[in-house]
């Protein structure tokens, strides 16, 4: 019995290869000699982040060495170039840079756990609600990663109203977090002074 074959792919203890080969004649008491995929994988030094910390880039080279990468989560950051790699993890044991240059070992085979950074900021701009209607105002604040909070105004039928205020109040650039409730302030009629053609009009009135 031999187990000097690594086959990632396969489990520890399986039978590779056999001599003499399935359905040979043998004699009795023939030694059948069997090639066994190692139980203990070998170690893989990991490379240090110095030559590129590009997730995608690392995790190439990576894969040349039957080392898999997965993420785990990325964190906004705001002076790093997207897909940065702060740190990862293997086994639940947090690795970071300092750690690489000191020398790190997995076993070829593993799997690490990437955080990585991202661009995507954490505000969204407060959309222009007045005058359009409620059904829109309600898809606007969902399409812009805000939330409908408290809504006001004694109406008959709210598929018809429009928003005639709005907290927090539409202001150009203004920023929120995403999230954010927006109050809504609806009535019945239009409001007035708005421009024409903005919003939405029910369906009553486009006809």
């Amino acid at each position: 019995m031999s187990d000097s074959v690594d086959q990632c792919e396969k489990p520890p203890g399986t039978v590779i290869k056999q001599v003499p080969p399935p359905e040979s004649r043998v004699k009795k008491n023939r030694t059948i000699y069997l090639v066994i995929n190692r139980k203990s994988p070998p170690k893989v030094a990991l490379p240090d982040l110095s030559g590129s910390d590009d997730f995608q880039v690392y995790c190439d080279y990576l894969k040349r060495l039957n080392i898999e990468c997965i993420v785990k989560d990325r964190v906004y950051h705001g002076r790093l170039e997207p897909n940065t790699i702060l740190h990862f993890y293997y086994e639940g044991r947090k690795i970071t840079a300092s750690q690489l240059k000191r020398g790190v070992e997995v076993p070829r085979g593993a799997t690490l756990e990437f955080v990585i950074t991202e661009r995507q900021t954490n505000t969204v701009p407060i959309p222009n609600l007045i005058c359009t209607g409620y059904a829109e105002a309600e898809f606007v604040i969902t399409n812009s990663q805000l939330a409908v909070g408290a809504v006001y105004g004694g109406v008959d039928d709210p598929g018809t109203a429009y928003v005639y205020r709005q907290e927090p109040a539409y202001l150009e650039g203004k920023q929120v977090p995403i999230g954010t409730q927006i109050n809504l302030y609806i009535q019945q009629n239009r409001p007035e002074n708005c421009p024409a053609g903005e919003g939405f009009l029910p369906e009553e009135e486009d006809r």
